[in-house]
């Protein structure tokens, strides 16, 4: 079973290609995503590499070992799998349990609003990748039965 669907849609009609992105999407896990979670939380770990001044550019991050959760995450992912996808295993799993722990949040770029929200802390930050490596190592453990 493929599980996961890429694309809500996809349709040609008259030589013209529509499609729409199925947000949710999240491939099936694998080892790596553990490992990017891992590294992730490694750059994290101490408060004085966290900063909350994420806006999606991460070469500042990367010069100054200063580290918003979204530049985090793609260097990680980065390093782990070679390439960034946005969509990954260990970032979407990110995103979701951002969206478990504040509902119906609004965020319009979850993790980069999580990260600069006035409220999120060092703490908070540390808890949603534990929470992220858990269900990624829970749903492991499962395939592998």
């Amino acid at each position: 079973s493929l599980g996961y669907f890429l694309w809500e849609y996809i349709s040609i009609h008259d030589g013209e290609l529509s499609f729409a992105i199925y947000w949710w999407y999240r491939p099936p896990v694998k080892e790596a995503d553990v490992e990017i979670i891992e590294m992730t939380y490694e750059l994290l770990a101490e408060s004085s590499h966290w900063h909350k001044d994420d806006d999606r550019e991460c070469s500042g991050d990367i010069e100054n070992n200063q580290w918003s959760l979204f530049c985090a995450l793609k260097h990680s992912s980065i390093e782990v799998a070679g390439e960034y996808n946005h969509h990954n295993t260990a970032i979407q799993t990110t995103r979701f349990i951002i969206d478990e722990v504040i509902p119906n949040h609004g965020f319009a770029h979850t993790l980069m609003d999580y990260n600069n929200a006035p409220s999120t802390r060092h703490e908070d930050i540390l808890q949603v990748l534990e929470l992220s490596k858990k269900r990624i190592e829970q749903e492991l453990s499962e395939t592998t039965r």
